[in-house]
């Protein structure tokens, strides 16, 4: 398995927002990595390849890669010093200096020297990492077409199927990709999306951030994988979904086909919905407070005839 992530992440994390408020596992690639050992067995081993999509810029001081997030936080010389300037020489790594220059370098240098010849390739881009591998294939498929077993990418907004020019790797992208969506549906519910994306869709179970879809997504995508693996000449079958047949949160962008006035009616009984709620709801505290208003006072009653009694004895 050979993922490629977004470029903004340093190595390994998938989502700091996850990693504060969940764990590092989960929000990295240990879960992830942890769960496809799991799999790996004696017969049948699997091994991760890891790209390092956001750790390009050459930090020489430091004498490590960073992302262009941490190169901007360097230290400088005063507090309204200019962030440091790139070199385009010598603060780049040689055949690494951009995402496509980086997952070229992956295909055509690492995994020759890491990977044995005999192993079936399973493909996984998320973002930008989606983008760069789709081009990088389509344009050297004769080369990879033998050793590529499925491709699974995760995008968080429309990306036209007509991008891919090579008619080979078009139809194998249509019969053995997949493309994850964020979308609040469960994870694999089938989505609308084919007729753009190329490649059937399906639902991340991720809604609103992209940097967390392979998080949600991983267990169904290592399925998905396992399921090719196991099925000889495995293909998917096309699954054509009518817009707006289904709850597509993400409306005119995934092809839900919303028209303005449909959009003003909808916000309008919305609008009605969130009054006759906020009106019960009020009416329910008005008579919660008056009952717990009459309580308290019973409670200062029978406070005051204690104290009478304790008086008298």
């Amino acid at each position: 398995i050979v993922y490629f992530g977004e470029e903004v992440q340093d190595l390994g994390v998938f989502a700091l927002r996850t990693i504060s408020q969940d764990t590092i596992a989960s929000g990295s690639a240990l879960n992830f990595v942890s769960a496809i050992q799991s799999s790996s067995t004696a017969e049948n081993p699997v091994g991760i390849i890891i790209a390092n999509m956001g750790q390009l810029l050459w930090y020489r001081r430091g004498k490590r890669a960073v992302t262009r997030a941490t190169w901007a936080g360097l230290p400088r010389k005063t507090g309204v010093s200019q962030q440091l300037t790139v070199d385009s020489v010598k603060n780049r790594v040689p055949g690494n200096e951009d995402v496509a220059a980086h997952t070229k370098y992956i295909f055509e240098y690492v995994i020759p020297r890491m990977v044995n010849p005999a192993a079936k390739l399973n493909i996984i881009g998320i973002g930008e990492g989606a983008e760069e591998t789709v081009n990088y294939l389509q344009y050297s498929w004769e080369t990879w077409k033998d050793r590529i077993q499925a491709i699974v990418i995760g995008s968080g907004y429309q990306w036209p199927s007509s991008d891919i020019q090579n008619p080979e790797f078009a139809d194998f992208w249509g019969k053995r990709a997949r493309a994850y969506l964020l979308s609040a549906e469960p994870v694999e519910t089938p989505l609308s999306g084919r007729e753009g994306f190329g490649c059937n869709c399906y639902s991340s179970g991720e809604e609103f951030f992209t940097e967390r879809l392979i998080i949600e997504a991983y267990t169904s995508i290592l399925r998905y994988f396992s399921l090719v693996d196991k099925v000889p000449g495995y293909q998917e079958l096309p699954i054509i979904i009518p817009q707006g047949s289904h709850e597509d949160t993400e409306g005119e962008e995934w092809g839900g086909a919303v028209s303005w006035g449909d959009e003003v009616k909808d916000s309008a009984d919305a609008d009605a919905d969130a009054a006759g709620t906020f009106a019960v709801t009020s009416a329910k505290s008005v008579a919660a407070g008056a009952a717990a208003a009459a309580e308290e006072k019973s409670e200062e009653k029978k406070i005051t005839e204690i104290e009478e009694e304790l008086v008298k004895k």
